[in-house]
């Protein structure tokens, strides 16, 4: 058992929420995803809700993988649904037990983000011009801007 599922479940629910945030990368315009998606389209497993503890334990594993293997941490595509549409502390306490991240401040931890993010674009989408802008942040999740090379 793994966080009160099956492991064989827990392995494909890592599998299905990498899926999903890859999804979001891989548009036109990439996005992040939320919580709410994870929630929702992980169907692996039971989630309460999108605030269920087990997400960010979900997250957590798939990122760990992710560096693991050299790329970047994909728990950083998905963000909170409403408010600073940043990911969540964990997401941050994580890239500091991991050596990624150094310091606590919200600039730091902000900056480390948009760079983390863009990252991910360009892993996802072999390392296409689109890069995410500092406080580019909006109602549909952070923008994204072609920048010229």
């Amino acid at each position: 058992m793994e966080h009160g599922f099956p492991m064989k479940d827990w392995n494909r629910a890592l599998r299905q929420a990498a899926g999903i945030i890859a999804h979001g990368l891989s548009r036109r315009i990439p996005r992040p995803v939320t919580y709410s998606d994870i929630a929702s389209g992980v169907t692996a497993v039971h989630f309460v809700d999108p605030h269920d503890q087990r997400i960010g334990v979900l997250l957590g594993n798939v990122s760990e993988r992710e560096h693991e293997k050299g790329r970047g941490l994909l728990s950083a595509a998905v963000v909170h649904k409403t408010g600073d549409m940043l990911p969540g502390a964990g997401f941050f306490n994580l890239a500091r037990e991991l050596g990624r991240l150094h310091g606590t401040s919200p600039t730091v931890e902000e900056r480390f983000w948009i760079a983390e993010f863009n990252r991910l674009i360009a892993e996802n989408n072999g390392g296409g011009p689109k890069k995410l802008r500092k406080g580019a942040r909006g109602s549909g999740g952070p923008s994204v801007v072609q920048v010229r090379g």
